[in-house]
């Protein structure tokens, strides 16, 4: 959808001029002249023509004025020969909203303008008054819905941007979060080898250069809307995380068929669960599974740290911060549940419904 139509792009969208083309029922019900006639399919040619222009200058983000105005003034050429040419007027005063952009006072004084100009045209030509009355009984409902559908479809694009910021920020925060970890990690365990194995110090640097380079690639993907991620990968990247951190991990993988986008929650859901367990939990042993239990993928992880809170660190305290509730938010969306049991360390438990022909759908 463009900023300002709701029209789209479709072709089918040029179907809304036909009513422009009932300024050829009048000359032929009085059989007007051959050359009347001719001037009046030419009308309907032009007209479709500023119609089409009108709809390829919104879906290129620009305003269609001169195009509504050569609309009006169209109209205004077959005025005194042709009665129906009011129609013209009414589809002028109907594209109003989005040459005005949704701002409610310059559309109230561009119709008044086309109700102006009609109203002119008749007085000075002595134009019967059901010709004024039909431009202003068509142009006011039709302006009305036009002003009510372009501020849904504002609405909508709205919503959907607000919906993007939201999944930016919290797969920013995933990404980002993980791998600084890591890093850290990783630059920790060089400097304490720095003096006594310069060889796997060598091999660490390196392995800090690839994770950061993988990470930028995700970061563009993540821009990109489109994360392309393996569940195995993902977990045993998570199993080699909680080693290098110290933990001393048990794992089980055996998840059943998923499709991509509940692949996607899991990754990003056991990615913010270790990176926590890694910065807050100070935790000694880690379980990481992904199961099949009893017609849902259950995702857990457990360790035996002292709960903390994510956001500052703090041990004992027990707020959700930004991190869970993203986590919660997409496996909600997903129509999972996740449970959080703080006890003898911290338990995370994730289960996502199965799809069946997860393959088809993935």
């Amino acid at each position: 959808m463009n900023k300002r139509s709701p029209l789209g792009q479709q072709w089918w969208a040029l179907g809304f001029s036909i009513p422009g083309c009932l300024i050829l029922i009048e000359p032929l019900q009085r059989h007007a002249s051959r050359t009347e006639i001719t001037l009046s399919i030419a009308g309907c040619v032009v007209f479709v023509a500023l119609f089409a222009s009108v709809l390829r200058a919104w879906n290129r983000g620009r305003s269609g004025l001169w195009q509504t105005l050569s609309i009006m003034l169209l109209g205004g050429a077959f005025a005194p020969t042709n009665y129906t040419a009011w129609v013209f007027f009414s589809i002028a005063a109907a594209f109003t909203p989005w040459v005005a952009a949704g701002q409610v006072r310059q559309i109230v004084l561009m119709v008044a303008g086309v109700i102006a100009f009609a109203a002119v045209e008749t007085w000075l030509l002595n134009l019967p008054r059901g010709f004024l009355g039909a431009v202003v009984v068509c142009s006011i409902p039709t302006v009305a819905i036009a002003t009510l559908t372009l501020r849904r479809a504002i609405a909508v694009r709205d919503l959907a941007r607000h919906n993007e910021r939201d999944r930016i920020a919290r797969d920013m925060h995933d990404i980002l979060g993980h791998t600084l970890s890591v890093i850290i990690l990783k630059t920790d365990l060089a400097a304490r080898l720095a003096h006594q194995n310069p060889d796997r110090v060598v091999a660490e640097l390196a392995d800090v250069d690839r994770i950061a380079r993988d990470t930028l690639e995700e970061v563009r993907q993540t821009l990109r809307g489109y994360r392309a991620r393996s569940l195995e990968h993902e977990f045993k990247l998570a199993q080699s995380t909680l080693e290098i951190a110290g933990l001393t991990v048990a794992t089980e993988f055996d998840p059943p068929e998923l499709t991509a986008p509940q692949e996607n929650v899991l990754c990003l859901a056991l990615r913010e669960a270790v990176t926590n367990v890694v910065r807050h939990a100070h935790a000694k042993t880690c379980r990481i599974a992904v199961i099949d239990r009893h017609g849902t993928c259950q995702l857990e992880i457990e360790d035996d740290g002292q709960a903390s809170d994510e956001a500052t660190g703090d041990r004992g305290i027990q707020s959700e911060g930004q991190g869970l509730r993203g986590m919660r938010e997409r496996v909600e969306a997903s129509g999972g549940t996740l449970v959080q049991r703080r006890d003898r360390g911290t338990r995370l438990t994730i289960r996502l419904p199965l799809i069946a022909d997860a393959k088809a759908t993935a």
